[in-house]
């Protein structure tokens, strides 16, 4: 099996599970800066999609939401947030 084979194996495998990158990486012994390298060159950004999961409020006042992007990156985003400056927070760190 040739190298790049195998990472477009390991991407579609961590794509079809939950998990962040960061842990994906983690579980299988890689290194993340590696992972990132080959993910961007079978995913390029402009084609990838983001995978959102549906929240629900549990009804008491939150001051501040987190989110965690597929490569790991988490960002605390405080209520009355400017959407058109988290969404350019998220296309850079993916």
């Amino acid at each position: 099996m040739t190298k790049s084979r195998n990472w477009q194996e390991l991407i579609e495998l961590w794509e079809s599970g939950g998990q962040s990158q960061r842990t994906f990486c983690e579980e299988h012994e890689l290194v993340a800066s590696q992972f990132s390298y080959w993910k961007r060159k079978y995913r390029p950004a402009s084609k990838t999609k983001p995978k959102f999961q549906q929240v629900s409020s549990l009804g008491a006042a939150v001051s501040s939401f987190n989110l965690e992007t597929s490569s790991g990156a988490r960002v605390s985003v405080p209520m009355g947030f400017d959407s058109a400056s988290l969404k350019r927070l998220l296309e850079i760190v993916g």
